[in-house]
């Protein structure tokens, strides 16, 4: 009141109006109470009902005067007492429970479904003072739903047995329903899926479009229709595709929604799959090394090949014909006039789109200058696919091959020829003239050094006038080309000789020559001469047409080298012949003081080392004197005195040859009776006699008594056997040595150049990679060869040092074993002695292992195999019987097996190169005559003993030397640094040079070239900072020793590399190897050129 009174009038009046309004209200909310269908109840906290409607009357049954005041639980079945209570407790921390859905109990004792919402009541300062719940009954509702329950358990079963994820959702969108199919796929229960539960499985990608989608389309009662991912159990996201429509009641209201959900993974992943293959087909077509074409051929009207038609076209053509935007356009519109040069290939691509039968062929498109492989094969009629391979190198490299089979073939020719000829003159004329018609060439000139009158001597020519050769015949030194080569010991090539204004080549004008190449005759550092080949016809030749002539000058070089020693050889022989005569008529003479008394003659016969023999013609008695018996091995009662005791000893392959000799003599035929021939021993083997006689004719000149004497000429045989054999390992052995250079300049040369085209070949190119490893492997076995020819004879650099013997053997011995097999027993013995020798460990188990493998094969069905060792002493003038330069202290290898033993024919033969008695196929015969060239190279010898199934053992004799076995360490790898330091690099072959500078340069060296000693000087001189040399041996200008005898004046102590092709021999007799010079030999890698470089520049 004390409130009312401070208040004015029109105040209180609001206030009143106000008052009047909120009472209306009251009467307005209390009415719509009364008339509302929903149960309105109001509550304590503690659930005492205070107020009760009459839809509360309606729904319970209840009156207000019969539940006022009594407890709400009392509408509760016994177990939702607690569901009771917790809404209760909601209440009180004052939060709403809306639209949930319970049981109730009806006053008669019914269930009544309800749904609720129950709210806090408030003051006007907010204190929580009641409860108000509203409550509708969905009795029907819920009824309803138990009819769609049984349709849902129908669209389940049928949901259930197809493959697809069927689905129902309310009107409202919410999911009521999912298979199992559908369930299991994503992991979830019927339960979470419910509502919107599915969408907590959806990608993160696509649940926000995909929810947001739903809803629009409950919106606006649209057909759904949408792709989207569900994470499966697997882990794995699957695309799914969800389609559903609205079901509708008689009235047109949307009573659900249906739908199915089907997985489309696999269908995405092969969408997917397809996607990638035809990328992985595009890339492969496009990235392919080889030309494809696709095309549609058009045929005129007598159904003959006219044009095609481009669909389709790889980089690789586009680039191999120069061509762009090829698709849709015919081919005779991009290269007009394409038909007429190759109607052939119009042919065979209208053939195969017609019959669809493939072809494959090589085709010179002469068009563009290219050959191509093309396989041709037709996907559907009057269509073709064709793919072309660019073997354009490949054709070339075949030619190439051609002509230099035929550049080798004409070489081996003219090698055998070569070796044949007895008469300079003749070989170099065949020669020449067989070069010149390979050449196109038109005149040769060979000229030949004399060395007594110190000028050129024209040995043969071709192509010049005959009365002109004559003002040609002697040439001196530095006059003319051939002059200046034979001076200079290098090649002169001029080319446009008639253009030349110069002394030098007026000699060759006057003749029409246009171009002109004249080698010097090098054999051993030794020029012999010069060889010119020379055309009217071209100004110039080409570099394998001076490779070949260059060849050819080397074969002739070696072939007069030969023919040198050939003559002192046979010079020697005469000699040798003289000296025998001069014994023979000392033996005459002594022979017919014999005769003349008795006495004398009995004390020459027990005198002489020759045995005497008399023959009384009538009777055929003789007589044998003690030393004639003591040669074959008898005493002086053991053979009769008869004319068949001599007869019957004569060897079956002499008896013809010795008897005619007789009867000739005796019938006066010949003037003398002088044979040799082989006489049986005592012991069977055969001893080489020489027999000589005279005889006594009576007046009518019949002879009736002979004697004579036989001389044992056994070791002089094998003496000239082994000059024989000395000879012609010789001159194979000038050849190999000769060849030796070239062949290791050209290996070289396409080992690194080969090397290099390896690693700059990308691993995936298959088919160059494996064409280049073929080259490589080619070269490699070539190498090899030249290796094998100088091992047999004796050519090959050794680098000998103290090892000993048994120490060697054993460490082999393992090797041995693996050559061998387990079917053949290894044995070895040793002597327990020191036996040091002077040797190369490597070439040494070189030896034992083609040893070891010549017994293996020859114990196909197993054996043994014995290697025993001991000390000899071999005396003086013994030494030839073992093969020995000289006498003392040796090491004996005895390399014993149980084979099949050799036949005493074969066994003269073994050492001899390119003797074998192996099938064709399973030996070279290089192996016996290479272990004979290492062990005479050591300064050793080798023989061998064996006859047939007895088994064979090879001795080898080795010289022992006094000192300590080298006990070297492992040398460590130098890694092939890179390095910075200036190299000079001298090489007369340009192809070897450039090589080296190349590989230098990558590795990152200054490099200065040279290409010959006196060039080497002048470089040395004009660059100060060279830090080392590396340098051939033997060079035009200067060698390889006087260049560095001059660049050492200049620069004492500067490091050195020799560089060589040449046989071991070659280097020896120039006094190139001194004590610490590096040396390094052709053909090496690259590697090894490096690793050789960084080493000697990091010494000290």
């Amino acid at each position: 009141m004390k409130h009312y009174n401070k208040m004015t009038k029109s105040e209180l009046i609001e206030l009143l109006r106000e008052r009047d309004n909120l009472r209306s209200s009251e009467y307005e909310l209390a009415a719509i109470v009364g008339s509302t269908n929903a149960a309105i109840i109001g509550m304590t906290l503690d659930g005492v009902i205070t107020s009760w409607n009459k839809g509360a009357e309606n729904i319970y049954g209840y009156f207000a005067r019969e539940i006022i005041g009594r407890n709400i639980t009392l509408l509760s079945p016994h177990d939702r007492y607690e569901e009771v209570s917790q809404i209760l407790e909601k209440v009180k921390r004052g939060e709403s429970v809306e639209h949930f859905e319970t049981v109730r109990i009806t006053k008669d004792g019914r269930d009544v479904h309800i749904s609720l919402v129950v709210a806090p009541v408030l003051t006007l300062a907010g204190e929580i003072i009641g409860v108000s719940s509203i409550a509708s009954d969905i009795t029907k509702r819920k009824h309803a739903e138990e009819a769609l329950r049984h349709s849902e358990q129908l669209y389940r079963a049928i949901g259930e047995s197809i493959n697809y994820g069927v689905w129902v959702c309310a009107p409202d969108g919410r999911n009521i329903y999912a298979s199992k199919s559908f369930l299991e796929m994503v992991g979830l229960t019927q339960e979470q899926c419910s509502n919107f539960g599915w969408g907590d499985v959806l990608h993160p990608d696509d649940a926000e479009r995909t929810i947001a989608a739903w809803k629009e389309c409950v919106r606006t009662e649209g057909t759904w229709d949408i792709e989207h991912r569900f994470r499966g159990v697997d882990g794995k996201w699957h695309d799914v595709l969800a389609r559903g429509v609205p079901v509708r009641d008689e009235q047109g209201r949307i009573t659900c929604w249906a739908g199915i959900n089907l997985d489309i993974s696999k269908h995405k992943q092969d969408e997917e799959s397809q996607r990638i293959s035809e990328q992985r087909y595009r890339s492969l077509f496009e990235n392919m090394l080889d030309g494809v074409e696709y095309c549609k051929m058009l045929f005129d009207n007598q159904g003959h090949p006219a044009d095609f038609v481009y669909l389709d076209a790889n980089s690789a053509f586009l680039r191999l014909f120069g061509l762009e935007n090829v698709v849709g356009k015919r081919i005779t519109e991009l290269i007009p006039g394409i038909k007429e040069s190759h109607p052939e290939l119009f042919e065979i691509y209208g053939r195969v789109a017609l019959t669809g039968q493939p072809e494959t062929f090589e085709f010179e498109y002469k068009f563009f200058r290219k050959w191509l492989s093309i396989s041709v094969y037709s996907p559907e009629k009057e269509y073709f696919v064709a793919v072309l391979e660019n073997i354009t190198g490949r054709k070339l490299a075949e030619e190439e091959l051609r002509m230099s089979n035929q550049r080798l073939d004409l070489l081996a020719q003219t090698a055998s020829q070569l070796l044949k000829s007895e008469s300079p003159q003749e070989m170099v004329d065949y020669l020449c003239r067989k070069v010149l018609a390979f050449l196109n060439c038109d005149a040769f000139f060979n000229y030949l050094v004399d060395e007594e009158k110190q000028r050129l001597h024209l040995n043969a020519c071709g192509g010049i006038p005959e009365e002109d050769v004559q003002k040609m015949e002697w040439l001196d030194y530095g006059v003319g080309l051939c002059g200046c080569s034979a001076r200079d010991g290098c090649r002169l090539v001029v080319e446009n000789v008639q253009e030349m204004q110069d002394q030098y080549t007026a000699l060759v004008k006057p003749f029409g020559i246009q171009a002109y190449a004249c080698h010097p005759l090098i054999s051993q550092g030794q020029v012999l001469g010069t060889l010119s080949f020379c055309t009217r016809n071209r100004t110039h030749f080409a570099d394998e047409e001076l490779s070949l002539m260059k060849a050819v000058a080397d074969h002739v070089a070696i072939a007069l080298k030969r023919k040198m020693v050939e003559e002192e050889l046979f010079l020697s022989h005469s000699e040798l012949e003289t000296r025998v005569k001069e014994r023979t008529e000392q033996l005459e003479k002594t022979a017919e003081a014999l005769c003349a008394s008795e006495e004398r003659y009995a004390l020459a016969v027990q005198g002489s080392n020759d045995g005497i023999w008399d023959l009384n013609l009538a009777t055929d008695e003789a007589y044998h004197s003690p030393r004639w018996m003591s040669i074959l091995g008898y005493e002086e009662n053991e053979i009769t005195g008869n004319f068949k005791e001599w007869e019957s000893r004569i060897h079956p392959d002499d008896y013809l040859m010795v008897m005619a000799a007789f009867k000739d003599y005796l019938k006066g035929h010949i003037s003398t009776f002088e044979v040799e021939h082989r006489l049986q021993h005592k012991d069977g083997s055969y001893r080489w006699i020489l027999s000589r006689g005279v005889c006594l004719r009576d007046y009518r000149g019949r002879a009736y008594r002979m004697a004579g004497s036989i001389t044992d000429i056994t070791e002089h045989k094998k003496l000239e056997q082994q000059l024989l054999q000395s000879q012609k390992m010789e001159s194979v052995g000038i050849l190999a040595g000769g060849v030796a250079h070239e062949f290791n300049n050209l290996l070289l040369a396409i080992l690194g150049y080969g090397k290099v085209l390896q690693e700059s070949i990308r691993t995936d190119d298959e088919l160059s990679q494996e064409s280049i490893a073929n080259v490589l492997k080619a070269a490699d076995r070539a190498a090899d060869l030249t290796k094998s020819l100088l091992a047999f004879s004796r050519k090959q650099l050794i680098i000998p040092k103290p090892v000993h013997i048994d120490t060697l053997i054993s460490n082999t011995g393992k090797l041995i074993q693996r050559v061998i097999g387990e079917d053949i027993e290894f044995r070895t013995s040793f002597s327990g002695k020191k036996l040091l020798v002077r040797a190369d460990p490597g070439q040494i188990e070189q030896v034992l292992m083609n040893m070891a493998t010549n017994a293996r094969d020859a114990m196909p069905h197993g054996g043994c195999l014995s290697i025993t060792t001991k000390q000899v002493i071999i005396k003086k003038g013994s030494e030839a019987r073992y093969d020995l330069p000289e006498p003392g202290k040796y090491a004996l290898i005895s390399i014993a097996d149980t084979g099949t033993g050799i036949d005493k024919k074969s066994l003269e033969s073994i050492f001899e190169p390119f003797y074998t008695s192996k099938e064709v196929g399973k030996g070279t015969g290089l192996g016996l005559s290479i272990v004979h060239g290492i062990i005479k190279q050591h300064n050793g010898s080798i023989l061998a003993s064996s006859e047939p199934n007895m088994g064979t053992t090879f001795s080898i004799y080795l010289p022992l030397i006094d000192g300590h076995a080298i006990n070297e360490d492992a040398k460590k790898l130098v890694p092939l640094a890179h390095g910075k330091e200036t190299l000079l690099v001298v090489e007369d072959e340009e192809v070897v040079r450039m090589f080296m500078k190349k590989i230098l340069e990558r590795a990152g060296y200054k490099v200065i070239i040279a290409e010959n000693g006196e060039d080497a000087v002048t470089r040395f001189r004009e660059h100060g900072d060279i830090s080392l040399v590396l340098s051939d041996v033997l060079m035009p200008r200067k060698n390889g020793k006087e260049m560095l005898d001059e660049i050492r004046e200049i620069k004492p102590g500067v490091k050195v590399i020799f560089i060589s092709g040449y046989a071991a021999d070659v280097m020896q007799k120039k006094c190139l190897f001194e004590e610490g010079t590096e040396f390094i030999t052709k053909p090496f890698d690259a590697n090894d050129l490096l690793q050789k470089v960084r080493e000697e520049l990091d010494k000290d």
